[in-house]
């Protein structure tokens, strides 16, 4: 996945992990519950990377946590991110497969990029870049683009992150309507919505022809 020089390999105690977080008792024994074991598997520094430093990236610190449960609590993982003074990359192991966590943005509201459930071997990333920032910003864009056919590379990943939201906000309108359409007994009401549904679509089918456009 990364040069052997980015190596690191060091078994974490998951207190170590959050001892400087604000989490409650009940987080943190939530935390507890949800993660088997922490491995501090690489650090890609320039250092270690043979890279030039970033304005923005300093250092990526990537752990691999093997996970009791399959989707452990994006809120604790996010409380105990912001007190690590490193970007970083969560590779989660749940019953031999695994997920890449990656947040895109230094926004706490911004919800993690994670990949589907794969095997090792499967892991849409790489490291490519001539400087630290590069890299990071390189690490957005595959799990984006293995995830979402519509994410542009050409464009600036925050415009790229309010296109999605507005893309799903549209497709869960559209879901909700047809679920309605179905439950309908009167057929103007059926037909009204589904004008509605259509007007949904084209709007859908425009922000997804933006990345044809560029």
């Amino acid at each position: 996945m990364f040069p052997d020089s980015t190596l690191y390999k060091r078994t974490l105690p998951k207190s170590k992990l959050y001892e400087n977080s604000d989490l409650t008792t009940a987080q943190k024994q939530t935390f507890s519950r949800q993660v088997r074991s922490i491995l501090w598997r690489n650090k890609i520094a320039p250092s270690t990377a043979n890279l030039a430093h970033g304005e923005n990236v300093k250092e990526i610190q990537v752990f691999h946590l093997t996970l009791n449960v399959p989707d452990p609590d994006e809120k604790i993982l996010r409380k105990i991110e912001q007190t690590i003074p490193y970007h970083l990359l969560f590779i989660m192991e749940f019953d031999g497969e695994f997920q890449l966590w990656l947040t895109p943005v230094s926004n706490s509201q911004t919800p993690f990029l994670r990949t589907s459930w794969r095997e090792w071997d499967a892991l849409p990333i790489r490291l490519e870049g001539m400087n630290m920032d590069e890299v990071y910003e390189n690490f957005i864009h595959q799990l984006a683009v293995s995830e979402d056919p519509y994410w542009d590379t050409k464009c600036p990943i925050e415009e790229n992150l309010a296109l999605q939201t507005q893309r799903k906000k549209l497709e869960k309108e559209i879901a909700a309507l047809r679920k309605k359409i179905a439950a309908e007994p009167q057929f103007n009401r059926q037909v009204e919505m589904n004008q509605k549904v259509k007007q949904l679509k084209n709007e859908l089918e425009s922000l997804r022809e933006i990345k044809n456009q560029h």
